[in-house]
């Protein structure tokens, strides 16, 4: 099962490389919650080696090849068994992802002290699906 979406040519190249560093660990040993990190952390690391590599936006092949990786974990965290607050903030960033936005890296990143830094320029949408976010995580 494959999904393709504008999101594919939106986040081509938009400085995702620090993506690894910004994710979280999972907090706990239940195997739901495992997975769903784990699925997290491979579409973060397929992100980052697509930005990382140089033909990449030139071959559409070798694009597909990290976009179906993508798409791949996107699928599984949409369907894991997971009901944590931690498993909707992931859903809810990759949905955001899919969204035309002038963010891409942020929430890409899922990265919250960078997009706490733009909120005001948040389309309303981007300010409803952050606010969701920080609520998950306990924040305003």
């Amino acid at each position: 099962m494959s999904l393709h979406t504008t999101r594919r040519s939106m986040i081509a190249g938009t400085g995702i490389a620090a993506m690894l560093a910004t994710m979280p660990t999972a907090a706990s040993g239940l195997p739901a919650i495992a997975s769903i990190e784990r699925h997290w952390r491979d579409r973060c690391s397929a992100y980052c080696e697509f930005e990382a590599d140089p033909v990449v936006l030139d071959d559409n092949e070798r694009a597909n090849d990290y976009w179906d990786r993508i798409d791949a974990t996107e699928i599984a965290i949409l369907n894991s068994p997971d009901a944590s607050t931690r498993a909707a903030e992931l859903r809810l960033w990759i949905a955001w992802s899919h969204c035309d936005g002038r963010n891409r890296e942020g929430v890409a990143q899922g990265d919250v002290q960078a997009l706490r830094r733009v909120h005001s320029s948040l389309d309303w949408h981007e300010k409803m699906i952050f606010a969701a976010i920080l609520n998950l995580r306990g924040e305003r």
